[in-house]
């Protein structure tokens, strides 16, 4: 329920409610009214949720510190939970978030003010959750649905959104140079283009810009925020997963530029992040949410050396990624990783591995060559789990042949194949399908 109140929240501001409507319907909110105060029956989520977004658009548009807008959101209150009723006083203070600047529940469970009993409290941990997801990387909150906004109407003309206390840190200036010099010279080694550099950079089922791309319809330009009478486009939208394979070019190349003409070590390290951060939910790409978008950073950030991602990942210690209770599915996309480069790449002797398996199509190729294009396929998108596991926990890859050529001879790389549909062995594909999509589901969760 709460994902689809935030969705449909989201759509009612960003104007895309279903069926043309413009006004989002909440259904009946009913209760008793005394002294112009409704004290609700039905609906507490909702009303909460209301306020809730409204108090954090006064946060981040700077106006929470107004007097007039702090006393109206302080009229809303809770009468029965003491510790509810304080919280949101707490939250209508400004002075409880001059220093806020991002990760909103790490900031307000970190603060003097929140007091560690106020978690025992339902109505409070369903807010903060509410406010920022669940943590899980798979849910959305109120902070996700303004998290891919600020960008398509800021001008970045000069470092002044990088800036703290007017200055900007000489580390990330150094950055940033690194970064862009490293980004030339690769340009320059291979003599080609961005175009070819961001063919490299997309994955088989998404399509990226390391180089940001613009809205160039006359109706999308904007003037520059210096009051100039320059215009520049709007750039396209950028979403929490991208951010996440943005982070991971920058940093591929803050270590250094490629190494040879075909950007081997950059086309590795970019098969290894598409594959960590592209599992999608019923709604869209799981990294959604500020929190999920850090956690998939954090994992990103246990490889090193991005140049050498397939001799860190084969000698990664990966148990320890599925050591929680509650194991996240990327911990389980990373773990992946680890077991496919063993399986690709001989680390002792620093090559890549010849295919051993019995497919006619696959003789004189890689094992890298063949679990690419395994991955590629819409079915799996980067998770083949299915493919080389005996169970949940035991890893086989003497079956990967029959299962991977059954795919291949059921499905091509969007649909069932045009043979197979219109006959009484589509029943079969269709099962098949079904079984590698719940599988690939149930190794994510570790219960097969």
């Amino acid at each position: 329920m709460r994902i689809n109140l935030l969705n449909n929240l989201k759509n009612a501001l960003n104007g895309k409610l279903d069926n043309g409507e413009k006004t989002l319907k909440m259904d009946f909110v009913y209760g008793a009214e005394e002294k112009n105060i409704l004290n609700p029956l039905d609906g507490q989520q909702r009303l909460t949720t209301l306020w809730l977004l409204h108090w954090y658009i006064a946060l981040k548009s700077g106006h929470l510190q107004e007097e007039g807008i702090a006393k109206l959101l302080k009229r809303f209150s809770y009468e029965t939970r003491i510790s509810s009723r304080n919280f949101c006083e707490a939250l209508c203070e400004y002075k409880h978030f001059k220093n806020f600047k991002s990760d909103l529940q790490s900031y307000i469970l970190q603060q003097t003010w929140f007091y560690s009993s106020w978690m025992n409290d339902p109505t409070i941990q369903s807010m903060l959750t509410m406010l920022c997801g669940s943590g899980e990387g798979n849910e959305d909150s109120i902070e996700s649905i303004f998290s891919d906004a600020d960008d398509e109407s800021i001008s970045y003309t000069n470092l002044h959104n990088y800036m703290v206390s007017g200055k900007i840190e000489l580390s990330l200036l150094k950055s940033f140079m690194d970064i862009l010099d490293h980004y030339a010279e690769s340009v320059s080694l291979c003599k080609k283009d961005n175009k070819w550099f961001d063919e490299i950079m997309n994955s088989k089922w998404s399509e990226f810009h390391f180089i940001p791309s613009y809205n160039t319809r006359e109706n999308k330009t904007a003037k520059i925020l210096n009051n100039s009478d320059e215009l520049i486009f709007e750039i396209k939208g950028i979403s929490q997963q991208y951010r996440v394979v943005f982070y991971a070019v920058c940093k591929y190349f803050e270590k250094g530029c490629i190494e040879d003409e075909d950007a081997t070590s950059l086309k590795q390290w970019m098969r290894f992040v598409w594959n960590l951060v592209s599992e999608e939910d019923k709604q869209a790409a799981s990294i959604r949410s500020v929190s999920a978008m850090k956690s998939a950073i954090d994992l990103i950030n246990k490889i090193k050396d991005p140049h050498k991602v397939y001799d860190e990942l084969a000698a990664f210690d990966a148990d320890t990624l599925l050591s929680g209770e509650k194991t996240s599915s990327i911990n389980h996309r990373f773990f992946e990783e680890c077991i496919k480069a063993r399986q690709i790449y001989d680390a002792k002797n620093k090559v890549l591995k010849t295919y051993t398996g019995n497919l006619a199509q696959y003789t004189e190729k890689t094992w890298e060559e063949v679990l690419t294009e395994a991955e590629s396929h819409f079915v799996f998108r980067g998770y083949i789990s299915f493919l080389y596991h005996k169970d949940s926990v035991t890893v086989d890859w003497n079956d990967f042949d029959t299962k991977w050529a059954n795919i291949q001879k059921f499905f091509d790389n969007k649909d069932m194949k045009p043979s197979f549909k219109n006959n009484s062995t589509a029943s079969i594909g269709g099962r098949l399908l079904s079984f590698c999509r719940q599988a690939t589901s149930c190794l994510l969760r570790k219960t097969f």
